[in-house]
């Protein structure tokens, strides 16, 4: 197993805030799951949710990559909660279409939330 030790060229930003365990619990995935997957021992993921050890910069982008969401994603949004879930679902049922699908996807989004020239003349 890999060790997670700071290196002299591992960016040292720490993040304190974050909703690592949000995402793993939503993800149905144990600690050691996630660990081994993470090619850490189990003991850092509990540490890390627990605030005994901080998230680096260079770990978060590794679980982001597991989890197949941007990093910004574990910093920002709680997916344990009734909006934080519908974005979790939304992120990941993005990366699972196609560009083609995610272009028609985009276009209907726009057409949606884009104010109609028309009704707002009448």
């Amino acid at each position: 197993m890999a060790s997670e030790t700071n290196h002299p060229d591992e960016e040292p930003f720490e993040h304190p805030d974050h909703f690592l365990r949000e995402w793993r619990e939503f993800m149905n995935w144990s600690q050691e799951e996630l660990a081994a997957m993470a090619d850490v021992h189990y003991t850092t993921i509990g540490r890390i949710e627990t605030g005994k050890r901080k998230l680096k910069t260079q770990f978060l982008g590794k679980l982001a990559r597991i989890f197949g969401v941007p990093s910004s994603a574990i910093l920002e949004t709680n997916p344990a909660t009734e909006s934080g879930g519908r974005t979790a679902h939304m992120l990941l049922a993005w990366n699972k279409l196609t560009a083609s699908q995610q272009d028609d996807l985009l276009k209907m989004v726009r057409s949606l939330t884009t104010p109609n020239d028309k009704a707002s003349n009448s």
